[in-house]
Order: C-alpha cells, then structure tokens, then sequence
C-alpha cells in the first residue's frame, strides 16, 4: 500500500524535475562488478551560485572515488537518501493536502502528523484520524524543495570561480560486470569451427548510460572490499526483471594491453539501461582449425570416453587474438540442417599462442571397463599392481584413445603393452588405437615404492 501511495504521490501531483543531462559518456567495464565512468556535461551554473548539483547517477557509485574537472569544489558531497513515502509526508507538516479513500470519500486540509497507521488532519471544523490502509491516494500542494528522485551529487564552488561550458565527471561504480559468451558451430568432420563471440554486459547499478561509448577489461584487478554492496534500494529496481537486449552496435574494433590485462573497445557506441542484461558483438564469425580427441580418465568419466577438442591461438589456426575467460557453446548441424546443441565448457582466459583443449561431454560409442588385475605385496616398500582396461569403440570409423592414469607416491612402469609417457609425478598417458567395431585391452603394471 505505501509503495502504491508513493507512486500516486509522485505521479499525480509532485514533479520533481531533474532533466537527463546531454551526456558524453565512456565507461570501462571490468568481469567482477565494477566499471570506470567518464562522463562530459554541459555546465549551466550561474555565475555565484556557490552550489551546484548532479544528477541521474548510479545508485552503487563509490563516492570516494568522485572527480570533477576542471572546477574547483571546496566540498562535495553524495546524496543517496533519496525521497519516499515519509520524506513527502514529513515535508508536508502544517501544508495543506487532499486524502482520497478507497470507498470514494475524500478529506482535505492541514497535516497535523503522522505515523505507520494514522495521518492527522485539521480542516475548519475538527481533527481527521485516516487509517493508511483505507488511503487511495494523496495529493500534496506544498512546494517540494530540496526533495531527491536519483543519486545527487551537490558540490559548493567558490562564488568568483571562473565556470567553464562543460566539466569532466568521473567514478566507479558497482553493479555492472560483463562476460564473454562464445558459439562454436563444428563442421562435419570435427576438423574446424565456426567461432564468433558476444560481451554480455549486466548492469544492475542503479544508473542508465545512454549513448556511452564501452571498453571491456579482461583480467582481475585487486581490490579493496571497503565499498557498501548497494547504497539504497528502490522496491521498483528490487522487482524488475532483468531483460535482455541486443545492442545494434558491437565488435571491438581495437585490443591493447592495460597493464597486466587486456582492453577491448567496442566499435560503436549503446545505450546501458539499468535492470538490463545487454549483449553486443564483441567479434565476427571466424574459422578455426581444431582437432578433436578421446580421452579416457576414469577420475573424469568411468564407463565412457570423454569428446575433447582442441585449437591453438594463433594466426595459422584463425584467431591470434587474446581471448577472454568465458563459456563457449558448441553446435553441429542434423541431417536437416538444423544445428543441434552437443555441448559446453568454459574457456579461461587464453594469451596469444596457447592451445586450448575443451571437453563435450562422454562420447556415446566409446565406452572403457577398467580393473585392478592383481596386487602383489614384494616387501615393505615395493608394491606391484597389474592394470587392465578395455576400450571398444562402435564407431565405423578408426580411433585413438587417450588413457589417463594417476598412479600415487613414487612409481615406475614395469611393462605395458602400449607405449606410455610420464607427464607429471602422478599423470601417466596412453595413446591406444582402436579399429571401428572392435575392442582393445591395455595392459600395465606399475611398481610402487613406498
């Protein structure tokens, strides 16, 4: 009911009017929640004024990080406390105002009081008690000074400084984080991909960029957790939905190194509103060679075969572009045409010239049985396990299986009736081929020093 009687008395008869400032807005977006805002307004001060205000800000800016050019501000300060229910009643005391009810009849004259049940009026003849919950709506005739409808930011200048045509404003402000989302779609013979990309951008900052022109970060600043998580909550930004929009703009047009991380610039500008989940081309479709494998561990997948797919970053390949952490979707076409959802992974941030190898899910027609054969105790420290592990592969088509085993403490293989290569003190592969419709055992035993 309060947040009906608010909504009626801003609407209907209070009009509080901070105009949208023509903006020159450029934001840099950073992946965890945070983001950098330029923003060029026009300066409409008067000569002497000695204060001024700034509106149409995020909820979730940091204030401490506020700077304004080129004036000179002897104090500034943020105003979050923004107007609400009690705020308009309270600036209302001795003001004259109409209270309509639900059943139609409607009372008029000086606010007394208040409080969370009552409203106290005193027309000519007596003092009205109104019950809040029996209130449709209020109208309120005092002038409204002073009241907030959006972050404000009220700066005191000294009265002889010289006011230029426009200022510099810039902050940090929570509440918008962005993400890389990728789509694969795999040609018919697993051997390349369609690869093209989109920025997701989330902004639930309280605030709207219109028009602004966006950098993306790919990296993880440090930062200090001394910020409120959210200044002020508005019931109507707590209910919205969060949809999602495609900008017409995207596609960066640049990267460059930022320090230790990676800038993107979109090649054209898009407007972020707030409560709303925008996505932009962040690159154009491109072709890219990948291989694709199977891989057995059964610590990852015990009674299948993993699908894997691998491509390099580099030139030769399609790409040779830094490409941010995100979660890329691959697709195949059926028999219609139709391209069929096959898989998922994310991808970690990936520097120029690093492979990459990404796992589809459990390859159906590659299944593996594997066993522990026989343990034999040689003394107090030599142990000797005898492996055995059965591929069969009901594809129509020759495979090569990657069999990962992780033996423990200090091992050596004994014997095996595959080639086998130690990649680390406790991965140990096996490439074991495997004709269409047939099965192959590999066999291993490995002593243990204990």
């Amino acid at each position: 009911m309060l947040r009906f009687l608010l909504l009626s008395i801003l609407l209907l008869e209070t009009t509080v009017a901070y105009a949208q400032p023509d903006r020159g807005i450029d934001i840099t977006i950073y992946s965890q929640n945070l983001a950098m805002v330029k923003e060029v307004r026009p300066f409409k001060a008067k000569q002497g004024a000695g204060l001024i205000t700034l509106s149409d800000l995020p909820a979730q800016l940091d204030p401490s990080s506020i700077s304004i050019s080129p004036i000179s501000v002897l104090q500034q300060s943020y105003e979050y406390d923004l107007s609400d229910f009690s705020k308009l009643l309270a600036n209302c005391i001795n003001g004259t105002v109409s209270v309509s009810l639900q059943n139609g009849k409607i009372f008029e004259g000086y606010l007394l009081g208040y409080d969370q049940q009552w409203i106290f009026l005193r027309n000519n003849i007596r003092v009205e008690l109104i019950a809040i919950g029996e209130i449709a709506n209020i109208s309120l005739s005092n002038k409204m000074d002073g009241l907030l409808t959006t972050p404000t930011i009220v700066c005191r200048i000294s009265e002889d400084t010289t006011l230029p045509q426009q200022i510099t404003l810039r902050y940090l402000t929570s509440g918008i984080s962005w993400k890389c989302d990728y789509t694969a779609v795999i040609n018919n013979n697993d051997t390349a991909i369609e690869l093209s990309a989109k920025a997701t951008i989330d902004n639930q900052s309280g605030g709207k960029f219109p028009q602004a022109r966006i950098k993306l970060v790919a990296g993880n600043p440090f930062r200090i957790q001394d910020m409120p998580v959210q200044r002020y909550k508005m019931k109507r930004m707590m209910m919205a939905a969060a949809p999602l929009s495609e900008a017409a703009g995207g596609q960066y047009n640049s990267q460059e190194n930022l320090g230790e991380y990676y800038l993107y610039t979109i090649k054209n500008s898009a407007t972020l509103n707030n409560n709303q989940t925008t996505q932009l081309g962040f690159f154009p479709q491109k072709d890219v060679a990948v291989k694709r494998t199977f891989n057995y561990d059964y610590t990852k997948s015990a009674k299948n075969a993993r699908l894997m797919l691998s491509f390099k970053n580099e030139d030769q390949s399609g790409l040779g572009t830094p490409l941010p952490k995100g979660k890329i979707r691959f697709y195949k076409q059926d028999e219609e045409g139709f391209l069929q959802f096959i898989g998922e992974n994310i991808m970690e941030h990936t520097p120029v010239d690093k492979n990459v190898t990404l796992c589809l899910g459990d390859a159906f027609d590659v299944t593996a049985k594997r066993e522990v054969r026989d343990r034999r105790v040689l003394s107090k420290e030599m142990v000797e396990e005898d492996y055995e592990i059965n591929i069969l592969n009901s594809k129509k088509e020759k495979i090569t299986v990657e069999v990962v085993e992780h033996p423990w403490g200090t091992w050596s293989i004994i014997r095996s009736t595959h080639k086998s290569a130690k990649k680390s003190a406790g991965t140990l592969l096996f490439e074991v081929e495997v004709l269409p419709g047939k099965e192959e055992t590999l066999a291993y035993t490995v002593s243990y020093r204990r």
